[in-house]
């Protein structure tokens, strides 16, 4: 977590495009072992409850995707469907995203040296908007390990002066432990300070 909360280019990424120090709403991981299907394509919030149809009542959302194991796309890296989180309407989206079906197996692309380059690296990061249509394709691999990926979302905080009414999007689970609410991610770099009991 250290590593995630210490990442310059990250953490400057994040800086423009969401603010400074954004706020941790979800952390979760999902693991999908060899014989898992297809996920079907979706998105991680509801488009008519987030920013896309009402930007002055919710606030933009965006996801990491970081896998803890090196990822093949026989193991299930995830794909994704560029350009749909701009879509206002999700009827007809599994036909583009089927067609186009860009999977996150590559993220060496032109600096890859070898066929063994051409995986998705351990700690890699897909950052993606919560509104953009994804999967997990299935795990074909009979020889690959688990794959597990650790999942955060994050949102831009509120800022004052003024008191910003809006509301994080609809739709999604917000699985996170209960001493983790409020967080940020400048406090994953102090992560053992922050979670303790109270008492």
């Amino acid at each position: 977590l250290r590593e995630i909360a210490n990442h310059a280019l990250l953490q400057d990424t994040m800086d423009l495009v969401m603010g400074e120090d954004p706020a941790l709403v979800e952390f979760t991981a999902i693991t999908a072992a060899y014989g898992a299907g297809d996920q079907h394509w979706h998105a991680d919030n509801d488009f008519t409850a987030s920013q896309m149809h009402y930007a002055r009542s919710f606030v933009p959302m965006y996801s990491l995707f970081i896998p803890l194991q090196d990822t093949t796309a026989a193991m299930g890296a995830t794909s994704a469907c560029p350009g749909t989180h701009h879509c206002g309407e999700q009827s007809n989206l599994d036909d583009v995203c089927n067609k186009l079906n860009f999977q996150v197996h590559d993220s060496r692309g032109r600096l890859a040296e070898s066929e063994e380059d051409h995986i998705w690296k351990t700690g890699d990061v897909f950052l993606m908007n919560l509104n953009l249509y994804h999967r997990g394709p299935g795990h074909t691999d009979p020889h690959g390990t688990e794959r597990v990926m650790l999942i955060m979302t994050v949102s831009n905080r509120p800022e004052g002066p003024y008191f910003d009414r809006r509301q994080i999007s609809l739709g999604t689970s917000y699985s996170n432990k209960w001493d983790m609410w409020g967080m940020t991610m400048k406090d994953l770099a102090v992560i053992e300070t922050m979670v303790k009991f109270p008492w």
